[in-house]
């Protein structure tokens, strides 16, 4: 069998090596021994409501799933998706997980509807999850990225970066140096120093107290400049 989908979101690798690929046909699971796809689709859904995202594989190999607004866990052993309760609404649902470290035990998703203003917070007991609702005091602005690191939580808005604690996320308070820029991914390095891309001004690297300290932009009449102002993605090799 070959993978199923012409649209991928999220890949994931469990602790046996073996890769999970979410796609607008499904969960696509490749075994490396068998080099072979094999595809699972949630049962009872319209056919526009496939989109699998997976983003956190737990301490027993079993994948999280967003769908929609709908988070399921699929159980590898029994091959089958269980539906976990959801108060988010809308389809461009940003979930992070505590731990932020796979193959443990998922205790805590905090969640957040893009170009909204609203966050959530769930933690997670047996079947359930018990969700909480902040409305956060952004001043207008609505997120459109989340990054965690320990228990704080950075958001990414369309007027500049936000820092609380997930802990207490309603003392949201603005992070200095990135203005009212319009924030468009966040990340987190192995210092602890948190990258900051935008939709039209480049880059921005901050410390770990969260202030800003460079902005890398692009520049016609440099050859090591950014090639865009406009930073969609980062991440970090090894």
């Amino acid at each position: 069998k070959g993978i199923k989908g012409t649209l991928f979101l999220n890949i994931l690798e469990d602790k046996d090596g073996n890769m999970w690929i979410g796609s607008n046909e499904g969960l696509n699971f490749y075994n490396r021994k068998t080099d072979s796809f094999n595809c699972y689709t949630i049962a009872g859904i319209n056919i526009t409501d496939k989109f699998c995202s997976p983003f956190y594989i737990d301490d027993a190999n079993n994948v999280w799933v967003q769908s929609g607004s709908g988070i399921f866990l699929f159980d590898k052993r029994q091959s089958k998706f269980i539906k976990y309760n959801s108060v988010i609404t809308g389809n461009n649902i940003i979930i992070k997980t505590v731990p932020q470290l796979l193959y443990k035990p998922l205790q805590i998703l905090v969640a957040v509807s893009n170009n909204s203003g609203v966050l959530y917070k769930g933690v997670i007991s047996g079947t359930q999850i018990n969700w909480q609702t902040f409305s956060l005091s952004l001043n207008g602005a609505s997120i459109n990225t989340i990054q965690l690191k320990n228990d704080n939580c950075w958001l990414g808005t369309s007027k500049g970066v936000y820092h609380c604690n997930i802990n207490n996320p309603a003392g949201c308070k603005q992070e200095a140096g990135a203005g009212s820029e319009n924030i468009s991914y966040l990340y987190i390095d192995n210092n602890d120093e948190l990258w900051v891309g935008t939709f039209n001004s480049g880059l921005f690297k901050a410390n770990s107290n969260g202030n800003i300290q460079q902005q890398f932009i692009s520049s016609a009449g440099h050859g090591y400049s950014l090639s865009g102002n406009q930073v969609t993605y980062i991440y970090i090799d090894n």
